[in-house]
């Protein structure tokens, strides 16, 4: 399959990530969209084949990585994307809270090189859980990460543990948008040698993308950004944009 994209890379124990990923929340109608969550839902995660066009759309414009919840109705839509276009997307996963068994099946028949805990689970702090999943994470194969909905909280706890995870997937972006105390957050990340992710980058539409990746990659820290996007437009526009940002070309 082919694998050649636009995007560098960076490294999480010899294994290749792209900077960017195509994000998967508007597929689930993730609440932080407020009003557009439900006809999110309905566009996409009950009509599966809306998905993988858009998946398409991305892979078409140089897209190789996916932050993918999942689920086995987005999981399935992502597998046709590569079967049609034979291009094989690096996968970032994370485990569904309510159907994490499902997770494991669905990443496991993909090219999975990160599973990660969902937020509602990492959230609760219950190391003796943590370090179970962490130890069956690596037992198949993949490099064991956390997503968490609250880093203020949460990261000051596990960045001061011996836990064995390498990825963290936060909120992180220049509005301060479901990251808590912001300044907090963005001192943990400068200061730990974990790999970082950016989840909703533009706060779920309420920031432009060029001034909201622009501020994301300029940090420090971060090392990459999971983008989700509901039109083939903002796929064009979107990750043009964050290729020129991170290939130091002008955005205007």
């Amino acid at each position: 399959m082919k694998t050649e994209g636009i995007f560098p890379t960076f490294e999480v124990e010899g294994e290749k990530i792209p900077r960017i990923l195509l994000g998967t929340s508007p597929f689930l109608g993730a609440g932080q969209f407020g009003v557009r969550a439900y006809p999110y839902y309905k566009r996409f995660f009950e009509n599966p084949r809306n998905i993988t066009d858009l998946v398409i759309e991305a892979i078409n414009v140089g897209v190789r990585g996916i932050q993918l919840v999942a689920y086995h109705e987005v999981a399935e839509a992502v597998r046709r994307a590569q079967v049609e276009t034979g291009v094989e997307l690096v996968i970032v996963g994370s485990l569904p809270f309510d159907r994490p068994e499902e997770g494991v099946d669905c990443l496991s028949s993909l090219p999975t090189k990160v599973v990660l805990l969902h937020g509602e689970e990492t959230d609760r702090l219950n190391f003796k859980m943590l370090e179970s999943w962490f130890g069956r994470i690596r037992d198949l194969g993949f490099i064991p990460g956390v997503a968490t909905h609250k880093p203020d909280r949460t990261l000051p706890e596990l960045l001061g543990s011996k836990l064995d995870f390498q990825v963290v997937l936060l909120p992180f972006n220049a509005a301060g948008f479901l990251m808590g105390k912001k300044e907090k957050v963005f001192d943990m990340v400068l200061r730990s040698d974990k790999s970082f992710i950016a989840m909703k980058p533009l706060a779920a539409g309420r920031l432009k993308p060029r001034e909201a990746l622009e501020y994301v990659f300029s940090c420090g820290g971060i090392d990459s950004a999971a983008i989700g996007v509901a039109t083939a437009e903002e796929v064009r526009e979107t990750f043009s944009i964050a290729k020129n940002i991170l290939s130091g070309q002008p955005t205007v």
